[in-house]
């Protein structure tokens, strides 16, 4: 090989080690509302959440990005806003706690979900469900606002502080402890309805160590601190049968019929309702570190390789050709290539010769 095509397959190489590892945003299942059109350029994303029909993406810059579905201002992310820590996207409205303790709401405001309590401060997480929105205090004591017709807003428990909270369409669920011993935590307890079973986990996980809890449409996770995972509720398309197996779980997401489990090792499983394809991943994703399920989407943020092959020449083969074409899209090889194929030009079918003596080095790390 000459010194020259050395040099290019060496640029080739590193580029392409370089933009593996980049954090990118990828959705996939219905996409009706656009919901997993992710916006091109998203960077920098340390957390994403996923309502029925719409999506959000908290960068590292304490800003909010949303898509999907707007029917009622659930995207329309106010002017100005930052220092957020925290996003939370329900039904049709969209939740965000800023780092001074503050929570900022907007969208649907039909059950008063978007109607902040004034006097509420200090707030160190939050969740939003189809037409309710739940907060935990400074003091860790359970604040709830919004549509409250199956009692999912208001706690019922009055010597039990909440650790984290999920909320459903019509019920709650959280990770709690009877004070005042701040030790004793690790209860999962639950309040709303109870019409598919999905509040009746409390009875049977109560000898258990809970530490992240997730609800659906009628049914809720839990998190044990075994890295298990318990289900309960409804089984109509399998959400409550947990995989055979599973474990290694760090964290969990209910969407509205379906689960996903991010394992310590950066995968993810998914089980459940499949209709609109939310339990098949893209195939390449790794190093996942975010995960969020939505009314039939699901959303991770992952280490993976922008150039993930595609038929983009149409010739009916996912080839080096392929992968060529998004490199000179990319600039990354501008006059790092030569005729190599004798085309008596300098094209994608140059630059696949490159590829090709890169080898198993490209996008593999």
């Amino acid at each position: 090989m000459s010194q020259g095509r050395s040099v290019a397959v060496m640029l080739i190489a590193l580029a392409c080690s370089f933009v593996a590892r980049a954090q990118i945003v990828v959705a996939w299942g219905n996409n009706s509302s656009g919901q997993c059109a992710v916006p091109a350029g998203l960077s920098g994303v340390t957390q994403v959440s996923a309502g029925n029909a719409h999506t959000l993406a908290l960068r590292i810059d304490g800003t909010v990005v949303a898509w999907g579905s707007n029917s009622a201002g659930q995207c329309a992310v106010p002017i100005g806003l930052k220092g957020v820590v925290q996003v939370a996207a329900g039904g049709a409205h969209t939740v965000a706690l800023r780092s001074d303790g503050t929570v900022v709401a907007w969208g649907s405001n039909t059950y008063g979900q978007c109607s902040v309590p004034p006097n509420l401060v200090g707030v160190r997480q939050v969740a939003a469900g189809y037409g309710h929105t739940l907060a935990i205090s400074a003091d860790y004591t359970i604040a709830g606002w919004g549509w409250n017709a199956y009692g999912q807003v208001v706690y019922p428990g009055a010597t039990v502080a909440g650790r984290q909270v999920a909320a459903g369409n019509f019920h709650s669920v959280v990770v709690a402890w009877a004070p005042p011993n701040p030790n004793d935590w690790g209860m999962f307890d639950a309040w709303g309805s109870n019409k598919k079973g999905q509040g009746s986990g409390w009875f049977y996980w109560q000898q258990l160590h809970c530490i992240r809890v997730s609800a659906g449409v009628y049914h809720s996770l839990m998190l044990v601190d075994d890295g298990t995972v318990r289900a309960c509720g409804d089984n109509s398309y399998g959400q409550a049968t947990v995989p055979t197996g599973l474990t290694g779980v760090v964290e969990i997401a209910a969407g509205g019929y379906h689960n996903i489990a991010l394992n310590s090792n950066g995968s993810i499983v998914l089980w459940g309702d499949n209709r609109y394809g939310q339990r098949v991943a893209p195939s390449g994703l790794t190093g996942i570190s975010g995960i969020a399920a939505g009314g039939a989407h699901s959303v991770v943020i992952a280490n993976t390789c922008p150039y993930a092959a595609a038929d983009l020449d149409q010739n009916g083969r996912v080839e080096a050709s392929d992968i060529s074409l998004l490199l000179l899209d990319f600039g990354l090889c501008q006059g790092c290539a030569s005729d190599l194929d004798g085309s008596g030009e300098v094209d994608a079918g140059d630059i696949s010769a490159l590829l090709l003596e890169v080898g198993d080095f490209f996008c593999s790390n």
